[in-house]
């Protein structure tokens, strides 16, 4: 009798009408190439959620099947999108898409089954044993969502804390939070569904723009290993540094004193995931530790040195106060990019020369140099040839127009032209000038692209007097002599100082050696203390100057 009443069932007029058949179609898909994959998962996944006749348990089934076929084709495709290899802007672009609209589409199908069991859909009750698992996985779709809107500097969507938000009541109200799920065959120790929840809103309060989208894909894997250590309460005390409203389709924001506390209020805090944080930083120097403590992280030592140390900043009980205040500001800043172009500039406005006359000698050396030992013309000589026909007029044809939002002692606030900017990234080299004044040496700190599509950039002066010097290593006997490449001087003049600060091509600095420094008629020796920062094309190094030369 039962079985001849489930046969009157409705079927699902869909190529997925169960189990089986979907599995017949993803043993179809093609796996190959990942990109048309994952588009072909999205659009199975929203079709299953859209149509009628599903028993919850079989909707819920399917798109679980869906999630797991697609979890390695995502991954390579993140992957691919990190690499930034130069690829077409079209291709870079196409993969981001891809990405977004398959975690939406996944977050949105988990939700509908989650919102259904609590409805009481038909066949509600044979869901229950796998609501855990379910409000797991769409807690680390909106995650992966998040993340992927990120990595592309934003906006971030409303939709992604509404996601978030109906998810979280959701398992509270099924008193789920501290079930411990592993959301996937791969995952090597079940988590609870609260350190889930906090991944996310801890990935938005690491000040994400201004890290760079390798950075960030290494924050949430840091993330991923304390989460645990992360607290929530419901009212805010010694360890809470953050707030999240789940009434409210916005990111956490701090904790401040004072702030009317409502019923949808959740509080979190870093708590000993800083102290986890901490203890894995004095590990660095000895990687038989970070392995033996459970770590593996594909970074080297100085970069995730660095990532920690952002986090350590901004995950502080005490809010990271800026150091300048920021005024209201317009105008115009003129914008050179890239070391050539910014070591041009400085050039023509200190020197008053045109750089071909300075570098000729120099770069002729370079390529004879390259002819005897290789028979051939470097890359980076040719580099340098090409530039010693950049006058003036092309310079500023290069040179791009930025409107100012905002100007502090520290830097600029600005706001770039609709056209994005390929080379344009967290840490990339820029000279900057305002309407009546000089050149002045700043990197890129913050980027973010509003709703709009405009991309607003928070802009670091790091010197704003300048002086273009010629740096010479000291060889060796035995060694070739390299000749003089130019620098820049973060200072006007090396007379009276003890230590000075020198902006130089990429690969210029070595610890161990000394420099000799020409400044105009006189020459100077000295020797590196540290390495303060290096991008793609420069580094800026840190020299004490030990004596004046006779020449």
């Amino acid at each position: 009798m039962i079985g001849w009443l489930t046969k009157l069932a409705p079927v699902p007029d869909h190529p997925m009408r169960d189990l089986k058949a979907a599995q017949r179609i993803v043993d179809e898909l093609p796996k190959g190439d990942a990109y048309k994959c994952l588009l072909e998962l999205s659009a199975w996944i929203e079709s299953v959620v859209q149509a009628s006749g599903y028993r919850l348990q079989t909707r819920a089934a399917i798109i679980k099947l869906l999630d797991e076929s697609g979890y390695a084709i995502q991954r390579k495709l993140q992957q691919e999108y990190l690499a930034q290899n130069r690829q077409a802007k079209f291709r870079e672009q196409a993969v981001w898409r891809a990405l977004v609209d398959y975690w939406r589409a996944l977050a949105n199908g988990y939700l509908y089954c989650l919102d259904a069991y609590a409805m009481g859909a038909r066949g509600a009750d044979s869901l229950k044993a796998l609501l855990p698992l379910l409000a797991g996985r769409t807690l680390h779709a909106v995650g992966c969502l998040h993340k992927a809107m990120l990595l592309h500097y934003g906006p971030v969507d409303d939709a992604v804390w509404h996601l978030l938000s109906r998810t979280w009541l959701f398992v509270e109200s099924c008193q789920l939070t501290e079930e411990r799920v592993a959301l996937y065959d791969h995952s090597q120790q079940p988590g609870s569904l609260q350190a889930e929840f906090m991944k996310c809103l801890f990935l938005s309060c690491s000040s994400p723009d201004s890290l760079l989208p390798q950075q960030i894909d290494l924050v949430e894997r840091l993330i991923d290993d304390v989460a645990d250590n992360f607290v929530l309460s419901h009212e805010p005390d010694s360890r809470s540094s953050f707030v999240y409203d789940l009434a409210v389709p916005r990111p956490p924001g701090r904790l401040v004193a004072g702030m009317v506390v409502t019923a949808r209020m959740r509080f979190v805090g870093p708590s000993m995931a800083s102290v986890r944080l901490q203890e894995l930083a004095r590990a660095l120097d000895n990687p038989a530790a970070v392995t033996a403590a459970g770590y593996s992280y594909v970074a080297s030592a100085a970069s995730l040195r660095s990532v920690l140390q952002h986090l350590l900043f901004y995950w502080s009980m005490n809010p990271p106060e800026r150091k300048w205040q920021r005024m209201p500001a317009f105008g115009r800043l003129t914008v050179l990019h890239g070391f050539s172009d910014v070591m041009r500039g400085v050039l023509f406005n200190k020197l008053a020369v045109p750089p071909a006359v300075l570098d000729n000698r120099a770069v002729l050396e370079k390529q004879k140099r390259d002819l005897d030992m290789f028979g051939f013309v470097t890359a980076e000589t040719q580099q340098l040839l090409d530039s010693l026909a950049a006058s003036r007029s092309e310079q500023e044809q290069r040179a791009e127009s930025w409107l100012v939002q905002n100007v502090s002692l520290g830097g600029y606030g600005a706001i770039l032209p609709l056209l994005r900017s390929d080379w344009l990234q967290i840490g990339c080299l820029l000279a900057v000038r305002g309407e009546h004044g000089d050149w002045q040496i700043g990197v890129v700190r913050r980027l973010q692209y509003d709703a709009e599509r405009q991309t607003h950039v928070g802009i670091e002066v790091l010197a704003a007097r300048l002086m273009a010097v010629r740096v010479r290593m000291e060889g060796l006997p035995h060694e070739r002599d390299n000749g003089d490449e130019y620098a820049v001087l973060f200072g006007a003049s090396l007379a009276e100082m003890q230590t000075c600060t020198l902006l130089m091509r990429s690969s210029s600095y070595v610890a161990s050696r000394q420099y000799r420094v020409s400044e105009l008629d006189r020459q100077y020796l000295l020797e590196p203390i540290h390495r303060i920062e290096h991008g793609e094309d420069y580094e800026i190094v840190e020299f004490n100057i030990l004596y004046p030369l006779s020449g």
